[in-house]
């Protein structure tokens, strides 16, 4: 049987409410999304990673860095209704996740520079070792430092997600899973 499509996506927008374009500033020298998307290429058992963000302009930045470091970006973040300054995340990793045909997601944020490809593969590893299993974290329950945070999902979760989950449960992609 043929491995797995896993793919990390990193969601990223400049518009968020506590700090506004944080994941452009610099962490030395360079954005600190630029220090994201290359620790999230070291995940052991990543294919590829792929960058999420807002077809706003306010995010064209953001698809400057994450091109500049030859990765792929999507722009499928809409606005959660009803939100205001909230995206459903959910539908926008539903669609990223079938553009590129992914079997399972790692899910990370542009807002840890400091992530460890090591604990995020072994999140991966995890989730990898148990046939069928549609979500494995180190998120819920906490078992590593903030900034560390990392999800795995299976594609078919996340559809069956996006087609169940209440509008509470949409921005921060998991929180159907999770709950249940």
């Amino acid at each position: 049987m043929a491995s797995p499509r896993v793919v990390a996506i990193v969601q990223a927008r400049m518009g968020s409410t506590r700090l506004h374009g944080k994941v452009l500033r610099k962490l030395n020298g360079r954005a600190m999304l630029s220090h994201v998307l290359e620790r999230a290429r070291a995940i052991p058992g990543v294919r590829e990673v792929v960058l999420c963000t807002t077809s706003t302009s306010a995010d064209d930045a953001i698809r400057l860095v994450a091109r500049g470091l030859g990765v792929r970006v999507f722009r499928t973040q809409q606005p959660l209704a009803g939100r205001q300054g909230r995206n459903d995340m959910l539908a926008a990793y539903a669609a990223v996740a079938e553009a590129i045909r992914a079997d399972v997601v790692v899910r990370l944020t542009a807002d840890c520079p400091l992530l460890d490809p090591s604990v995020a593969g072994a999140v991966l590893a995890s989730f990898l070792a148990v046939p069928g299993l549609a979500y494995a974290s180190n998120v819920h329950p906490a078992t590593w430092h903030d900034g560390c945070d990392a999800e795995g999902v299976s594609a078919t979760a996340i559809y069956c997600a996006q087609a169940d989950a209440g509008p509470d449960e949409r921005e921060h992609v998991t929180t159907y899973l999770w709950r249940r």
